[in-house]
């Protein structure tokens, strides 16, 4: 599967190494950054679509699962 597109999404997960498995395993993005201490990863496809996963805290506002709508174009 390739991604397709330029576009930057982020999104809140409750558990950010699980989501970074989903979306490097399932998905085929590509880990750039990944920095714990801020609670944050970011990863891209093939064709520069960049996504940004939060960890969950109780320091934010927005939880988990309540953020976001991700599109991504895809080639089959």
């Amino acid at each position: 599967m390739n991604v397709l597109g330029n576009m930057l999404s982020w999104i809140v997960v409750k558990d950010i190494d699980k989501a970074i498995q989903f979306y490097t395993d399932v998905v085929g993005l590509t880990l750039h950054v990944k920095s714990p201490e801020y609670g944050w990863a970011e990863l891209s496809g093939p064709e520069g679509c960049r996504l940004g996963i939060a960890q969950e805290s109780d320091k934010m506002e927005t939880k988990a699962g309540v953020n976001a709508v991700i599109t991504i174009t895809v080639k089959v």
